[in-house]
């Protein structure tokens, strides 16, 4: 059988950090950066503040807001910035002031949510992620809709991901190694126990406190609970290469057992400063 290996989302895609975040993102357009000290109505929606970066989408789907500090209100949440770009998704730091505290909003781009399997995905992604109940794991608040864009919110995670605290840093101490590595695997096992595989575990998809070991695993954007149907097409396979487990690139049926040979590669990566698996052929 013939695989067709993807990358759900590119190192240039993944969401790790923007202005100090647990996000990533691609270059902005400059249109997106209002000159500074002007406050720019671009079109319609409410009042941008300076120097602020927002999407098309979210302006249209938003109402203005009275908080100057708002790019404008979705439902209940005051939409505060954008703090994350990928393949498929974006993420803006909202806040909810009936319960007073921020989250962050993941979107489906408008031109992804027309896929229905892609929406099936984003769904399944909000779904799995609520079902675990764990503080190694970042909890589900919500899924809902605006306008035919999909969102999930989130709790809120001020710091950054493993991956860019490697990229700081370099390899880590052995008892460093160990603390953070117990606390993926606690988050794992509470997912295992829902029957729910990750299928993605990565250092882009761990994020640390700020300052901190504490383990919050993200981005459940590949999981599969146990005896749900397939959404990818037969000898296609997506993940990360560098972290997947033989079996999930082969393109065979996973189960937990794959999250712990991605947990490993994690592990090693801790330990070294780069993945396991680089070439091509390896």
């Amino acid at each position: 059988m013939t695989v067709n290996l993807i990358e759900d989302l590119s190192d240039s895609d993944e969401m790790t950090e923007l202005s100090g975040d647990e996000y990533a993102v691609e270059p902005l357009p400059s249109k997106w950066i209002p000159a500074a000290g002007s406050h720019s109505r671009l079109t319609s929606g409410p009042e941008i503040p300076p120097r602020v970066m927002v999407d098309d989408f979210i302006r249209d789907i938003c109402v203005p807001s009275n908080d100057p500090d708002s790019l404008g209100r979705l439902g209940q949440y005051e939409i505060a910035e954008l703090i994350g770009r990928g393949g498929m998704g974006v993420v803006y730091r909202g806040h909810d002031p009936k319960l007073g505290r921020d989250v962050a909003i993941k979107f489906l781009k408008p031109r992804v949510a027309i896929d229905g399997s892609l929406v099936e995905r984003f769904a399944r992604e909000a779904r799995a992620g609520a079902s675990i109940v764990h503080h190694n794991v970042v909890t589900v608040h919500a899924i809902d809709e605006a306008d035919g864009v999909p969102y999930i919110v989130m709790e809120y995670v001020a710091g950054e991901s493993l991956k860019k605290r490697l990229r700081r840093r370099g390899p880590m101490p052995l008892d460093q190694v160990a603390r953070i590595g117990a606390r993926i695997a606690d988050g794992l096992a509470a997912a295992h126990e829902r029957r729910v595989t990750h299928r993605d575990i990565k250092p882009a998809n761990i994020l640390l406190l700020n300052g901190t070991d504490e383990v919050r695993i993200t981005d459940f954007g590949l999981a599969r609970a146990e005896g749900s149907d397939r959404l990818t097409r037969t000898g296609v396979v997506l993940g990360t290469p560098r972290y997947m487990s033989p079996e999930q690139a082969r393109g065979d049926t996973v189960d937990h057992r794959s999250d712990l040979f991605s947990l490993g590669s994690v592990l090693y990566t801790m330990c070294v400063g780069r993945a396991p698996f680089i070439g091509r052929q390896q």
